[in-house]
């Protein structure tokens, strides 16, 4: 009993050392800056891949909460119809600038918890931000689309395809394991070189697996709540999905900072033991 409460001690001292509420709060407001730049990027690719304006706004009307499809209608066929590189290239930008923000902060943070001083060079920590911002925009856009818009993106492929009852209960299940397994991949590489240390895999798995799990509990939460948005669209109107949302990055910025400190743990233990 006596070592189960020195080991959450021990966390909870390590969880107020890195002031994880604080720095869950910044990704949160810097992966929330990155969605619209994404969004940008979704809408500038399409007209390079010959889809039919139609199906892209009906798409985007039964993915995009409320009415935000129809009231930026003419906007987004504009964007659909006419090719822009340079608009592409400026979403792109965006998005990497505000994730690498946060990934930056993560990095500082993760070496706080392992009591370590930075010594690598600026240039080189700024690229490795950039490095995993970009992993981290795939993450979250494989973690949101395939399993929160999994239903809608089924269901419209059902529309173009052939697709039969076992074959779409095979996809139901295969979205939640390819997410699962691509966080897990992400989060090997994070966890083992973002910190200013040179450790094994093996000391970097106790946090990987608790957050790849926790990432998706949090994200079956946001599927429940998009599933239902209709339910609560009468009170926030659009507003529910963006608090929603920004909840789900503020959880994600959390839990990743968690994993980190049960890794240092697990560090610890080794060093000791």
């Amino acid at each position: 009993m006596s070592s189960k409460s020195n080991l959450i001690k021990h966390f909870l001292f390590k969880f107020q050392h890195a002031k994880v509420f604080l720095l869950g709060s910044s990704q949160a407001f810097y992966y929330l800056l990155s969605l619209f730049p994404i969004l940008v990027i979704g809408l500038a690719i399409i007209p390079y891949l010959n889809i039919d304006p139609d199906q892209a706004i009906g798409f985007l009307k039964k993915t995009l909460p409320g009415d935000m499809a129809g009231v930026f209608q003419k906007e987004i066929l504009n964007l659909i119809n006419n090719p822009r590189g340079s608009l592409l290239i400026l979403g792109i930008i965006g998005a990497l600038w505000s994730t690498s923000n946060a990934i930056h902060a993560l990095i500082t943070s993760i070496n706080q918890a392992y009591d370590i001083e930075e010594t690598r060079s600026i240039m080189f920590v700024r690229a490795i931000a950039l490095m995993f911002a970009a992993g981290m925009i795939i993450t979250i856009i494989i973690t949101m689309v395939f399993p929160v818009f999994g239903n809608i993106m089924l269901e419209y492929l059902k529309n173009i395809f052939d697709i039969d009852t076992t074959l779409s209960g095979l996809l139901q299940v295969l979205r939640w394991l390819f997410a699962w397994l691509f966080i897990i991949v992400f989060l090997s590489l994070l966890y083992r070189f973002a910190p200013n240390l040179n450790l094994p895999f093996s000391y970097i798995l106790p946090g990987t697996i608790t957050v790849s799990v926790l990432w998706q509990i949090i994200t079956f939460g946001l599927y429940i709540y998009v599933n239902n948005f209709g339910a609560f669209s009468a009170i926030y109107g659009s507003v529910g999905v963006f608090m929603i949302i920004m909840i789900w990055f503020f959880l994600t910025g959390i839990i990743l900072m968690v994993g980190a400190i049960i890794n240092v743990m697990y560090d610890d233990y080794k060093q000791t033991s």
